[in-house]
């Protein structure tokens, strides 16, 4: 784990912007792993409020168009995991 400002602090940025690329891109595959576990957890709610509608209704329809959305996203997030991983693999080879 990386020993990091707080982000209230002013040098935050300037921390950033001057850390080791290998660095950036541990932090990069940290928050898009964040972000792809939680449209997991998204897609879960999401289905289980679909249980929870009537069939066929209105809102179903609502919800099942935020789950394909959901589940795009999911499938970029996933693709771009596996790109942030495959640069950080390089720049550890190099």
């Amino acid at each position: 784990m990386i020993d990091e400002p707080d982000k209230s602090e002013l040098n935050y940025e300037r921390y950033w912007s001057s850390r080791p690329l290998n660095e950036l891109l541990e932090k990069a595959q940290e928050f898009v792993g964040k972000a792809y576990s939680g449209t997991m957890s998204t897609l879960a709610f999401l289905e289980w409020a679909l249980d929870h509608t009537e069939q066929g209704s209105e809102k179903g329809a609502d919800i099942a168009d935020a789950m394909g959305k959901a589940s795009r996203i999911n499938r970029m997030l996933g693709e771009l995991r596996q790109e942030v991983a495959k640069l950080a693999h390089e720049t550890e080879a190099t």
